[in-house]
């Protein structure tokens, strides 16, 4: 009888982490996007975030579009 009774233990005790992996695996953050974006040559290169001097390398002369992340 006490093994059956450990076997019914472990099963409950799995089913319950099972099911709670389940529910914190619904909760994941996924990354916020926001775009697209257009840029063109004469406008400002884009600064938000803001990010370093020279950091973006893009083809000046030719449009481009861009989401942030």
């Amino acid at each position: 009888m006490n093994r059956i009774s450990r076997l019914a233990t472990t099963v409950l005790v799995s089913g319950g982490l099972s099911a709670a992996g389940l529910g914190l695996a619904a909760g994941t953050a996924q990354a916020y996007t926001y775009g697209p974006f257009q840029w063109c040559p004469g406008q400002d290169l884009p600064n938000d975030p803001p990010r370093q001097d020279g950091s973006l390398d893009w083809d000046t002369r030719i449009c481009h579009t861009y989401w942030f992340d």
